[in-house]
């Protein structure tokens, strides 16, 4: 099930010059707003976002999990050395957090330059927010802050301002990792977002229409594994949460009540009449990917050697009544082949992480590396079975058109293979 409401995403991929032009557009399918603002005012601009909702006798709040589960992903498995250890914390109120963390966040200006429908060269500067996790100057926010920017400059609450490196983003994930040349800074605490509940207290930090700077905004976890997609195809795991989040927050930290971050703040509801929908990467995702962009300037990619499409698709006549991904073809000495899977099987579960559908594999894929393993969940001719998957690397290819969907809008093949550079489901 999906929901369907009009939504706003701000300035991901069109970029503004710093008159504040802006633009609005109606979209009719679920939408999100990602929440980078800008310097000149807010400027807006639309993108389509799908939630993905579970059975309709599953919880609300217990998102895509089944009863008795809390949000996980992948394992801790050290494939590069931690920016920030993982600390005990002890229970703090919203103004300690404040006072203890604000000067670990940070306000981040993006300048770039655009071509406007006349063919014309523009600058653009946008406003976001970040976070300070070393010492020595790293700084994670969210990739669609700096996305496109050649010049990035950081100011900290006591008025500090320093030019940043960008050291790596990974678009898919929506994550970018900034370097700053300063010493004994103060940084934050990771948390473990694995750890997160429904219901309890979270506080955000972050700069608000870009010009309301280093505000603090409280609430609680409002559910878990919320799969957000955007209309460039690219879906992740987020958490939901009711602290009030608007342009400018992109990138900002949520802390938990022990004044651990647990997750990044990525994107909001914004529908007439709608209040207090924001969504955040899990923290324990976003450190995996910061890592790798610390040590080598990019993320590897897992292949799982599969195409697949929705299962209640179907254009030859295959059961249609059971939500997953159906596995349409297994290349041959994949991991996909090694784990047994069979054309025909539908993926219902990675993990504990529930599939629907298409999109929710494309999401769950990514909280993965190579070589790690996960269980799958499958049915098979009815019956219900466990096999476990070791992801391979994937191999970059070249980029081609995309697959067209078939007349009822579903997803016969999955629209990832052979499209972008890590190939998809190859």
């Amino acid at each position: 099930m999906k929901y369907h409401a009009d939504f706003e995403l701000l300035d991901k991929t069109e970029k503004r010059n710093k008159k504040g032009l802006g633009k609005k557009i109606t979209a009719i399918a679920l939408c999100a707003l990602l929440l980078c603002g800008t310097v000149a005012g807010s400027i807006w601009a639309i993108n389509s976002f799908a939630i993905t909702k579970t059975d309709p006798n599953t919880s609300l709040d217990a998102g895509n999990l089944t009863p008795g589960q809390t949000q996980t992903g992948p394992s801790d498995t050290g494939y590069v050395q931690p920016l920030v250890t993982k600390g005990e914390g002890t229970a703090m109120t919203a103004s300690e957090i404040y006072e203890k963390y604000v000067s670990a966040v940070v306000g981040i200006v993006t300048e770039g330059t655009t071509t406007n429908i006349f063919g014309q060269e523009t600058l653009y500067a946008s406003s976001g927010t970040g976070f300070v996790v070393s010492s020595d100057g790293y700084i994670v926010t969210n990739c669609h802050v700096i996305d496109g920017g050649s010049r990035f400059t950081v100011s900290f609450e006591d008025g500090r301002t320093y030019e940043a490196e960008l050291i790596g983003s990974d678009a898919e994930n929506d994550v970018a990792l900034l370097k700053i040349e300063a010493e004994g800074l103060q940084c934050v605490v990771i948390g473990d977002s694995d750890e997160i509940r429904v219901g309890e207290d979270i506080c955000a930090i972050g700069n608000p229409l870009g010009e309301l700077t280093f505000s603090l905004t409280k609430g609680v976890v409002s559910a878990l594994n919320r799969v957000v997609t955007t209309d460039d195809d690219e879906s992740n795991f987020m958490f939901q949460i009711d602290a009030a989040v608007n342009s400018g927050n992109s990138g900002g930290p949520v802390f938990n009540s022990y004044g651990q971050v647990i997750g990044v703040v990525t994107a909001k509801y914004s529908s007439s009449g709608v209040e207090g929908l924001g969504f955040a990467l899990p923290i324990n995702d976003v450190a995996r990917i910061i890592n790798e962009l610390k040590e080598n300037g990019t993320v590897r990619k897992v292949s799982f050697g599969i195409t697949a499409g929705n299962a209640t698709y179907s254009d030859s006549g295959e059961d249609t009544s059971i939500a997953g991904a159906r596995v349409r073809e297994v290349d041959s000495g994949s991991c996909a082949e090694e784990a047994g899977l069979q054309v025909g099987d539908i993926i219902t579960a990675l993990d504990n992480m529930k599939i629907t559908g298409l999109t929710d594999l494309l999401a769950a894929k990514k909280r993965y590396v190579p070589d790690e393993s996960a269980e799958l969940t499958v049915v098979r001719d009815g019956r219900e079975i466990t096999l476990t998957i070791v992801f391979d690397e994937a191999v970059e290819e070249s980029q081609q058109s995309p697959q067209t969907n078939p007349p009822d809008g579903g997803t016969d093949q999955d629209p990832f293979s052979g499209l972008y550079p890590f190939g998809g489901w190859r």
